[in-house]
């Protein structure tokens, strides 16, 4: 019997004159599920993924720019599910040869945070070496974030055209609010005489529907499925980082992932990892015409850029205190309240990470004594919050085990002080 490579502990391998890449064997005898594009009424693309009860798919479109269907885009949008599901996915025809290689890498990787999502088989796609165009464009996937602005500031010699997703952050359904963000977009653009390409999609739906996490599954494979389509007008793509070199975490946009999905013709440049976000806001509160654009909120309301109450627009509200900016900010129309900042949930260490650099700028700041207090109080019940809740992770197994004992009547010990049957192995060592 013939053992896979991955079973054997070695890299999988690919036959370089092969139509199939085999990534590992767990998808191997099982349907594929099978990707394709289906071109619509001006220009508006439908991926299409089916096979093995997986009939579903997404819808892409840009009254700007001519989208131009590729396997690259489907692999980009369609690993994921399958990596999920364990099934093959098949492609019919031209595929860059770089990518190729790239794809068991992204797996490894993937697998390795993830072990739910099993490297799969790429079947049907034959290896091609894709050119770049004389004199292609370079964008940047921009949403008016503090990560976008910074890395279009950066790079504004090489940027030639901003790139504005609906469907992103933002519900398609939230018209109010794309008009708003939209407008933005392109007032940034003119003031830097670049271009705006504007794409609309359903991918996120989709993924996420599936189980799959926004940011620490989609998002990096969703950025990546889009640029692909805008490929061979353009031939480099930034995408802004929201890490930094001291903090690089599993994350679906990452410094290891998303050059992984470049080809011969199409770069991918994960950018921004120099700086940390107070750092990225003294930077923006250099200049008048970015304050009067900035756009983070989480909430997307109806009637402004920024909500002013959720953590992310606190988050940015107290860089932008610590850079002495705030008040020359007007997308910030809520007023920076310290029992607000009080009040703030941070559920994940990379919120807590953020307050933890916010605070420090504050402290650099000087006089910023009432936040400083506040922010102080918020992180405390945080992280006493996270930690009842990993306590509860680890230990909920055991107790609900225990339980499920007393309820079958298996008898209790003579000594109830040695009874340990319900803790974990690790939590029984002496």
């Amino acid at each position: 019997m013939r053992r896979s490579a991955a079973r054997e502990g070695r890299r999988p391998t690919r036959n370089p004159d092969s139509a199939n890449m085999t990534a590992s064997s767990p998808s191997t005898g099982a349907q594929p599920v099978r990707g394709t594009f289906d071109t619509g009424e001006g220009g508006s693309l439908r991926l299409r993924l089916e096979g093995a009860g997986h009939n579903a798919g997404a819808y892409f479109r840009s009254q700007s720019f001519t989208l131009q269907p590729n396997n690259e885009s489907i692999l980009a949008a369609g690993l994921l599910p399958c990596m999920q599901a364990g099934r093959s996915l098949a492609v019919e025809g031209a595929v860059s040869r770089r990518m190729l290689d790239s794809l068991p890498t992204f797996m490894e990787i993937f697998h390795g945070w993830h072990p739910h999502l099993k490297p799969v088989e790429i079947l049907g796609a034959r290896p091609v070496e894709r050119s770049r165009k004389p004199g292609a464009r370079v964008g940047i996937l921009f949403s008016g974030g503090v990560d976008t602005f910074y890395s279009l500031l950066m790079h504004q010699q090489h940027i030639t055209d901003l790139i504005f997703v609906r469907g992103f952050d933002m519900e398609l359904d939230e018209l109010a609010t794309h008009e708003r963000a939209l407008a933005m977009v392109h007032e940034t653009a003119a003031h830097l005489g670049k271009g705006v390409v504007e794409v609309e999609t359903d991918l996120r739906p989709y993924l996420t529907g599936l189980g799959l996490r926004w940011g620490m599954h989609s998002h990096g494979p969703f950025l990546a499925s889009i640029g692909h389509l805008l490929y061979p007008e353009f031939g480099t793509l930034y995408i802004a980082t929201s890490m930094y070199y001291a903090r690089i975490v599993p994350w679906s946009s990452h410094p290891l992932l998303d050059p992984l999905w470049g080809t011969e013709g199409l770069e991918f440049i994960h950018d921004g990892l120099e700086a940390r976000r107070p750092d990225k806001v003294r930077m923006l509160a250099e200049h008048d015409w970015v304050l009067q654009a900035l756009r983070v909120c989480s909430r997307n309301p109806q009637t402004k850029l920024n909500c002013g109450r959720c953590e992310k627009c606190i988050r940015t509200m107290l860089s932008l205190e610590a850079a002495g900016a705030l008040e020359r900010c007007p997308t910030f129309e809520t007023p920076l309240d310290p029992g607000r900042v009080r009040r703030l949930e941070m559920k994940r260490a990379g919120t807590l990470n953020y307050a933890q650099m916010n605070l420090d700028a504050l402290r650099a700041a000087g006089g910023k004594e009432p936040l400083i207090r506040a922010l102080q109080s918020a992180m405390k019940r945080s992280r006493r919050k996270m930690r009842a809740r990993e306590f509860m992770q680890r230990r909920l197994p055991d107790i609900l085990a225990f339980i499920r004992r007393l309820r079958r009547g298996s008898p209790a010990s003579s000594n109830p002080a040695a009874d340990n049957s319900h803790l974990s192995a690790r939590d029984r060592i002496t």
